[in-house]
């Protein structure tokens, strides 16, 4: 288990050897940025195959059913965010 507390989109540079299984991603929904970080998930390549995201994103902010192989399978709204 490594717990990676680093801005995505410059970690996702840092190495493409690691290998994710599980992703969390809890951007300030404030600066709309949930979509432009699943893109940049989207196009890493050093998630596994059964990789999880989570991310969470503001309510009125819109995410994408796809990016690249990745597939939204759920979606939860909690207040004002989802």
């Amino acid at each position: 288990l490594e717990i990676c507390p680093y801005d995505v989109f410059s970690y996702l540079k840092r190495d493409p050897g690691l290998k994710f299984d599980i992703v969390l991603i809890d951007p300030p929904f404030t600066e709309v940025l949930a979509d432009k970080a699943m893109e940049a998930i989207g196009e890493f390549v050093g998630l596994q195959p059964h990789v999880q995201i989570f991310i969470e994103s503001g309510k009125k902010e819109h995410l994408q059913n796809q990016y690249k192989a990745l597939k939204m399978t759920e979606q939860k709204d909690y207040g004002d965010k989802k």
